[in-house]
């Protein structure tokens, strides 16, 4: 057997019992939606959200500032190949432009960064600046990281992402939360594989920048989290089976089947 076929079953055996659950739950749910939401006051939970890849790379670009130190010299790499930048950010900005990336609640674009989309200027009632800003930051901070790892690597990483983006996608609920864990770990892994054994040292601010700059976004996260947790008011059984979690859900209903009625 070719040496790549021996590492490549033992990987899909792997995978073969998290095919089995999530067969056995569309067995059971009659499809990969949880029954009680694929009908109900919210009319169902359906369709998908053509502004996913956008938003992802959006995450990423208001990350990337705390991971300079880490896409610094990927950058200059890329810098070198100009031909190379100006494709990622042009594939950034057609991403971004081309479906609409407004703030609206009821094709689940809120929460999280959409709460700031919401308030930043709008082009042509269709593109938000601040999406068409922060999506080629991201592009070209993930292509920085992926210059400075192995090949192989940069495939599973690459690989793993579009993957990622094309589930959410099927999804229309487009919510930072969604996101945000899985872009941490894959940033924080292609970062350990940019400064890993056999790579150059970075000095000066780089150097320092690399400490600070993760350091200060756990802080900044840590704190977002008490101030949620201490803001936050008492979940509320609603009559649909549903809770009344936060502000951004109301009305949860309408008319006069008001979010009101609780018990």
């Amino acid at each position: 057997m070719p040496t790549r076929l021996r590492r490549l079953a033992p990987a899909l055996l792997a995978t073969l019992p998290a095919f089995a659950v999530l067969a056995y739950f569309i067995h059971l749910w009659g499809g990969v939606v949880v029954p009680r939401y694929q009908q109900g006051h919210h009319g169902g939970y359906h369709g998908w959200n053509p502004a996913t890849a956008a938003f992802f790379l959006s995450i990423v670009g208001s990350l990337v500032p705390f991971y300079a130190g880490f896409v610094w010299d990927g950058l200059r790499r890329l810098m070198r190949t100009p031909m190379v930048l100006a494709g990622v950010i042009l594939l950034a900005v057609v991403l971004t432009v081309v479906p609409e990336t407004t703030y609206d609640a009821s094709v689940g674009r809120k929460s999280g960064l959409w709460n700031l989309v919401k308030v930043a200027p709008v082009i042509a009632d269709h593109t938000s600046l601040v999406l068409l800003i922060l999506a080629p930051l991201g592009a070209v901070g993930l292509a920085s990281l992926l210059a400075q790892v192995r090949a192989r690597a940069g495939w599973i990483y690459l690989g793993a992402m579009v993957a990622f983006v094309a589930a959410q996608t099927a999804s229309p609920q487009l919510w930072q939360r969604y996101h945000e864990p899985f872009v941490l770990m894959v940033l924080a892994l292609m970062c350990a594989e940019a400064v890993g054994p056999g790579r150059a040292s970075a000095h000066g601010l780089v150097r320092t920048w690399r400490i600070a700059g993760p350091m200060l976004l756990g802080v900044a996260m840590g704190g977002l989290t008490v101030w949620t947790l201490a803001t936050s008011r008492e979940a509320r059984s609603l009559d649909t089976g549903d809770f009344q979690r936060s502000v951004e859900f109301e009305p949860l209903r309408s008319g006069d089947d008001s979010a009101d009625k609780v018990h």
